[in-house]
């Protein structure tokens, strides 16, 4: 009965153990210090931090060099892992560290375990391991990357190349890290969305049925076929990518325009412009009183503050004085935001004269497809067919049209007798 008694309190006061020094373990994890046995190729070594002891990795000497060199062989990415094993194992001499082997209820040393050539599983996981470039990445850094306290056996850029970009530590400017799989730098990985870079003319509708084209690269025999295709209920349409391309450039390289109308669309944008800089002023004068209100409160804590003799109070009113001058700084400079200068006017006009007179090198953004889809949406009366595009009848928009006419659905842009015509409200030619 004693013994049983003994046995659980002896469990009891395990657990408590436990309970007040695991939590303290997983904080100094994150905080990047060194918790348990060392990896291999490196050792732990006590430091102290203000009046506390702490631990960090510092390179082993008798083993680091092994590990250095699987990153260097890995990152030159001209050696398979059976290569790499063959290098170390066979002309360095790996074998792996020696540890002691305990008795099953942890008493005494039974033997040892170790000193055995590398495998290629065990190879695996020691270039797949964050700590050996300084990162800490497991259970207890809720398996986000922490830079650890210690420098690694190699860089991190070194990392990357030797995980050949399947596994990925990106840093960022303010320090911080992320992990990415399957992350490739010299090409952008980009999901298969309605906006790829690869297809910026999905914008582009089938003639069957309306619909936005899609795009995609079947595999044909022995390479891969980009083109646009559309089937939704209908017979499948498909045209190349590079036949696309062609069309809209030629498109755009076909449209003309007169210097006396790009004078007329600049006089339509500045009378627009000054009609906007008069709602700007009267913004900018309700800003500017907002601005001089808030100043005028300020003034007054300020007085309050000199005047008072509490501690609390002008505790309470230091923090509203923070406060007021954070609200001011934000007002001041939404207030600079909203003016419009002649500088802006000037440079509006320049870029609606750039967009008319070059249209092919204005409109066409095939990195930013979105970006893409809204220039079509400016400069189209909807978004065109691909067969309008081909035969160059696609419906512009009243400004893009040359004669600055609304170009109505019911007769089409191509040249009719008794097309009927109607002058834009907004235009003054």
């Amino acid at each position: 009965m004693a013994e049983t008694m003994s046995a659980v309190i002896a469990e009891d006061e395990g657990e408590k153990i436990l309970k007040r020094t695991i939590p303290k373990q997983i904080k100094y994890t994150q905080g990047g210090y060194q918790v348990g046995c060392p990896d291999d190729g490196l050792q732990n070594k006590r430091i102290r931090i203000d009046t506390q002891l702490r631990y960090i990795q510092a390179p082993d000497p008798k083993r680091a060099h092994f590990i250095q060199k699987i990153f260097e062989l890995r990152a030159a990415c001209s050696h398979t892992d059976q290569q790499i094993l063959h290098i170390l194992n066979e002309e360095m001499g790996f074998r792996t560290k020696m540890r002691n082997r305990w008795s099953k209820d942890g008493t005494e040393i039974v033997g040892q375990i170790g000193g055995k050539k590398l495998g290629i599983k065990q190879l695996q996981r020691i270039y797949q391991r964050t700590v050996y470039a300084g990162v800490l990445n497991e259970k207890w850094t809720h398996d986000k990357p922490v830079k650890a306290q210690w420098e690694g056996l190699v860089s991190i850029e070194l990392w990357n190349k030797a995980n050949r970009n399947k596994l990925y530590l990106k840093e960022y400017p303010d320090g911080t890290l992320e992990m990415l799989y399957n992350y490739k730098t010299e090409k952008p990985v980009f999901q298969r969305l309605q906006y790829n870079p690869e297809y910026p003319f999905k914008c582009v509708t089938c003639p069957e049925c309306g619909e936005q084209l899609k795009g995609s690269a079947p595999k044909g025999r022995n390479t891969h076929y980009p083109q646009y295709h559309c089937a939704r209920g209908h017979k499948s349409f498909s045209v190349s990518r590079n036949q696309m391309d062609k069309t809209v450039e030629e498109f755009f390289s076909d449209v003309e325009y007169s210097e006396d109308y790009v004078k007329v669309l600049e006089e339509v944008l500045v009378r627009r412009l000054r009609q906007k800089q008069d709602d700007i002023v009267q913004e900018s004068k309700t800003l500017d009183e907002r601005v001089a209100l808030l100043k005028s409160e300020k003034s007054s804590l300020l007085k309050k503050l000199i005047s008072t003799e509490s501690d609390t109070v002008s505790k309470m009113m230091e923090a509203e004085l923070e406060n007021k001058e954070a609200e001011i700084k934000r007002a001041e400079s939404y207030r600079f935001t909203v003016d419009l200068t002649e500088v802006d006017v000037k440079e509006l006009i320049g870029y609606a004269r750039k967009i008319v007179e070059s249209p092919e090198k204005a409109l066409l953004d095939k990195a930013n497809p979105l970006r893409q889809e809204h220039l079509f949406k400016l400069f189209f009366d909807g978004l065109p067919t691909y067969a309008e595009l081909a035969s160059g009848t696609a419906k512009k928009r009243f400004i893009f049209n040359g004669k600055c006419i609304v170009e109505t659905p019911e007769i089409g842009v191509s040249e009719q007798k008794g097309r009927r015509r109607r002058r834009c409200t907004n235009c003054v030619c």
